[in-house]
């Protein structure tokens, strides 16, 4: 006779519980961030809160992330993985409320003011989340990493695709802080659920010269929007700055408006 073997029990949920943790959490987190980061965008384009305060409030758009954890607590630091979950004292894992009430709400704070920051010159607020975004996904795929990341990012390169198309130059379209804020929060929230933190900041690091700028002119006690901002391009080729003149042109404002302004300006330097 011929032996009859037990086949082992199939699991039918493991499928349906990896699709909603790799999946389902991921976008849903990702999207209420983005909706309370453009709420608080809202608020502060109706002019209702001060610089300091929107560069602050900000941070509470990481709520969701910290009421729902997608991700496990970890940070990459490209050598090796900091992890925030083996470390407890007197049965309290204060690296583990360390992470989310602290290091999450900080990453989302930064970005977002990043984005918002380097808005407001053509095609910027809408290239940066296609470049950034695209290499974020070639990273989380030489690693192997979240597929949810993955497709918040994707999402994000769609959208600003979209939104280059009107907001190259000349720009026809803004989208404010709701737009900006909405896109850094999201950013940092696929780096962290993906685990790439680390490479996201590297890739926008270039975006927080205008934060070097205010240190700069406030250390000298002058306001930078009066210093760099909204310049003429008179019919001679120079540039006559709208407004007292309290401190230098930057370069990059230069840079960025290069199909707008002439080769060669001279700058009061």
């Amino acid at each position: 006779m011929s032996e009859i073997r037990e086949t082992p029990p199939i699991e039918m949920g493991g499928g349906i519980s990896n699709y909603h943790e790799n999946i389902v959490l991921p976008l849903q987190a990702a999207t209420t961030v983005f909706i309370a980061a453009a709420i608080i965008g809202f608020i502060d384009d109706w002019g209702l809160l001060t610089r300091r305060q929107k560069a602050f409030v900000i941070g509470f758009a990481a709520l969701p992330l910290v009421f729902l954890r997608p991700a496990a607590p970890q940070l990459d630091l490209i050598f090796r993985d900091l992890d925030f979950t083996h470390s407890s004292l007197f049965g309290v894992n204060f690296l583990f409320i360390l992470f989310w009430l602290v290091v999450v709400p900080a990453g989302v704070l930064c970005a977002a003011n990043a984005f918002n920051m380097a808005a407001g010159y053509n095609g910027l607020e809408s290239g940066i989340p296609i470049i950034t975004s695209s290499f974020m996904v070639l990273i989380l795929f030489l690693k192997g990493r979240d597929t949810g990341a993955a497709i918040i990012f994707l999402g994000l390169i769609g959208a600003s695709v979209a939104m280059y198309i009107f907001n190259r130059y000349p720009a026809k379209v803004f989208v404010g802080d709701v737009g900006t804020l909405g896109i850094g929060a999201t950013y940092a929230t696929a780096a962290i659920i993906g685990n790439i933190a680390i490479f996201a900041v590297i890739a926008i690091l270039p975006m927080f010269f205008e934060m070097i700028a205010t240190f700069y002119y406030v250390s000298r006690g002058k306001e930078r929007r009066t210093a760099c901002m909204h310049p003429i391009l008179l019919g001679d080729g120079r540039i006559h700055l709208d407004g007292p003149q309290k401190g230098p042109l930057t370069i990059l404002y230069q840079r960025f408006n290069a199909k707008s302004l002439p080769s060669a300006i001279p700058t009061p330097f």
